[in-house]
């Protein structure tokens, strides 16, 4: 009897090709997820901290209001995840007007001494929005985010937590098969997350 080998066939050889695209397209999507950096003071346990106030974000970029946009974004995903309890922005913004004019990067040990008596606050958040564009690729636009953010101690003026990092809405699927990208509010969210997971990793 004589063995005869049969060539693959096109069903075959298409299922392998949709397979290599697919790990390639995978890997090209992940290589654009930059990863979080930041520190922890891990001596301040943050179970301690009862109340913050999250601080208006200062705008870095070249598109108005994004600072707004974020500053509310991190403030509802920390009050979803139940880390402390946030003072009410009306408050945070009318102590600031009466201090400082209502430039959050004017508040030093002092004013911060004083923010935590008026609002009964054990820390604020503040942070900076660095990068907020909507890029190109041929055809496929997507949107861009890049933000920092820092946790500091009322009583002592140390930086519990600090965290910088990016996040994009290229998809590589989406690319290839003309869809759209995810806009700036589902990246905005999803970059959000990912800094405050660094907050908590440690615990």
């Amino acid at each position: 009897m004589t063995r005869t080998d049969s060539a693959p066939s096109p069903a075959k050889i298409f299922l392998s090709c949709t397979l290599l695209l697919a790990v390639i397209l995978l890997l090209a999507g992940c290589a654009g997820q930059e990863e979080a950096r930041y520190f922890r003071d891990d001596k301040v346990e943050l179970e301690l901290l009862q109340k913050v106030a999250v601080l208006p974000f200062v705008n870095n970029t070249q598109t108005k209001l994004v600072e707004n946009r974020f500053s509310n974004i991190v403030t509802t995903e920390i009050l979803s995840r139940g880390i402390f309890d946030v003072a009410a922005q009306g408050d945070v913004l009318a102590f600031l007007r009466e201090e400082v004019r209502g430039d959050p990067t004017a508040v030093d040990a002092q004013v911060a001494r004083k923010l935590g008596r008026a609002l009964k606050v054990d820390a604020y958040l503040t942070g900076a929005v660095e990068i907020y564009d909507m890029e190109r690729n041929g055809t496929y636009e997507y949107p861009v985010i890049a933000v920092t953010m820092q946790l500091i101690d009322i009583k002592s003026g140390r930086i519990i937590w600090q965290a910088g990092g990016g996040d994009t809405g290229y998809d590589s699927w989406s690319r290839v098969f003309g869809l759209a990208s995810d806009d700036f509010n589902r990246v905005s969210f999803r970059l959000a997350r990912k800094l405050l997971d660094t907050m908590q990793a440690a615990e």
